[in-house]
């Protein structure tokens, strides 16, 4: 066979090969993306066919480079088949699998479905008897295999085979047309490699915000809600959930609240049994898919409890301490100001509409006087301090709505002349919004001598571990003289789950000359 029959013999070699392979036209081939214990996640799902008792088959894909022709060898060899423990749209868990040739890894191939029908076997025509081939010379048998070889290589590897070729047989025929074709392959490699623009970066994950919801009521309703720093990238968000090993993930598409946030509402029937829910949250970006809040084989989960009964009450208790020194009078010479301090106790009771009670002490020590008299003499304050207790109830009307009553009983000290007296007061609220989650509290509050105020706050719980609170009170505290108005905000950082703390500040003022801060601060303690 000449070298004019080269291209002919491998072209045919390849059609050969192309009909020896088998038709696996009617498969899905995916791949193993995880191995964790004994779960093993594969890269195909609902949308790719797999169903419940769809047999799955693993291959291990092997490719070698043959030592003698350089040529790549690929084959894949049956691992054993298994079958769907949990499916989702495009990931499938494989629980415990037995009776494998050899452990799965991650980069092993999937596939399922049926093998296209083989052709029928065609019988050839008895090829013609062709006269024997007259012997051929060594350089061209040579040249020969030196051409299949060279397929593939680089321009340099080229050129040496060629130039150990041409000293080997100086006196071929061939001499003259391997020689050009050194010197074009010489000329070639020196020539300067093509500049390849790098791969663009893979764009980096967003960065989600997500507080998982704490214990939850069975039956109560549950919002999950999560954040993202570059928001502008997100173009859906769904979240997957399920209560127990073995059942098909739920998926709920999140809606958008706001620029930064996006929300969902569990159903009922998700949270209607005592149990752990399982869930995890994935945002589409750029159309492509990332897990910002747990994984298929590693999902956030929550505790859902019973709810409070009769015989064995639900509820958490509370202890709170806090401080404030409240200023009207910054710029003058005259005092005009008061510090307060309270403690209390507070349990969450849920029986019938009584909701929680609170019982608490506090000291609040104050000096001032009518904004005219103490301008044209400071000798003119009264001093006053107060020790008080107080006990308080709060009824839920619904989720949404809060009554609270407070009393309060003390002792008043007048440091200016001596006298003591009991003192008496009393307090009411009502809140709108979850007593957990933003709300907005309205009230009014009046205590003997010391005078009276009403007050405005909004709480703020859409970051839990960073609650913030603004308001507006309106009092003519500390010695029941003129009215001033108190611009109050509030900032908290939750340590854990026990221990939150909090840093007050604000403006105060009674009368444009008369006016002030207000610094403080406190914590809390939930279990």
């Amino acid at each position: 066979m000449g070298l004019n029959r080269i291209i002919p013999t491998l072209t045919a070699a390849a059609v050969a090969l192309a009909l020896a392979a088998p038709a696996w036209a009617d498969e899905v081939e995916g791949v193993v993306v995880a191995v964790d214990g004994g779960e093993i996640v594969l890269d195909v799902g609902r949308r790719q066919g797999v169903a419940p008792k769809t047999t799955l088959r693993l291959y291990r894909r092997l490719v070698v480079q043959h030592p003698v022709s350089g040529e790549q060898l690929e084959d894949r060899f049956p691992i054993g088949e298994v079958q769907p423990a949990e499916i989702g749209e495009r990931l499938t868990i494989v629980r415990k699998p037995t009776k494998l040739a050899r452990p799965p890894a991650p980069g092993d191939f999937v596939v399922f479905g049926q093998p296209a029908p083989k052709p029928a076997p065609v019988t050839p025509a008895p090829a013609p008897q062709a006269p024997a081939a007259p012997a051929r010379p060594g350089d061209e048998l040579a040249l020969e295999a030196l051409l299949v070889r060279t397929l593939g290589q680089s321009p340099e590897a080229r050129a040496q085979l060629y130039e150990a070729w041409l000293k080997a047989y100086p006196q071929s025929r061939f001499q003259p047309v391997m020689a050009r074709e050194l010197d074009a392959l010489r000329a070639l490699a020196v020539e300067p490699a093509p500049v390849v623009a790098a791969a663009p970066e893979a764009p980096e994950p967003p960065v989600a915000l997500h507080d998982r919801p704490r214990t939850v009521r069975a039956g109560q309703a549950v919002d999950l809600a999560v954040g993202f720093a570059a928001h502008e990238r997100i173009d859906r968000v769904r979240v997957y959930a399920f209560r127990k090993r073995g059942d098909q993930w739920q998926e709920f598409n999140l809606t958008r609240d706001g620029d930064a946030y996006w929300r969902v509402a569990l159903p009922p029937a998700l949270l209607a049994e005592p149990g752990q829910v399982h869930y995890l949250i994935e945002a589409i970006a750029e159309e492509i898919s990332y897990p910002v809040v747990g994984t298929p084989t590693k999902p956030a989960s929550f505790q859902v409890i019973e709810p409070p009964t009769l015989e064995q009450p639900q509820g958490h208790s509370q202890m709170a301490t806090s401080v404030r020194y409240v200023d009207f009078n910054t710029v003058g010479d005259a005092t005009d100001a008061y510090f307060q301090f309270e403690g209390s106790f507070a349990y969450e009771v849920n029986f019938e509409a009584l909701k929680t009670v609170r019982v608490g002490v506090g000291l609040l020590d104050g000096e001032g006087g009518p904004t005219d008299e103490i301008d044209g003499d400071p000798g003119q304050t009264r001093t006053f301090s107060v020790n008080y207790a107080f006990a308080e109830g709060e009824l839920a009307l619904g989720d949404w709505v809060g009554l609270a009553a407070r009393g309060y009983a003390g002792n008043h000290h007048q440091t200016s002349d001596g006298s003591s007296a009991a003192v008496a007061g009393i307090e009411g609220r009502i809140r709108v919004g979850r007593a957990d989650g933003t709300r907005i509290t309205a009230g009014a509050a009046a205590m003997d001598v010391l005078g009276a105020q009403g007050f405005l706050h909004l709480d703020i719980e859409a970051v839990r571990r960073l609650p913030i609170r603004a308001g507006v009170v309106v009092t003519n505290l500390p010695v029941d003289a003129d009215l001033g108005v108190q611009l109050e905000g509030q900032v908290g950082w939750r340590v854990n789950d026990l221990l939150t703390l909090h840093v007050l500040t604000g403006w105060n003022a009674r009368t444009i000359n008369h006016y002030g801060f207000t610094g403080g601060g406190g914590l809390t303690l939930d279990w």
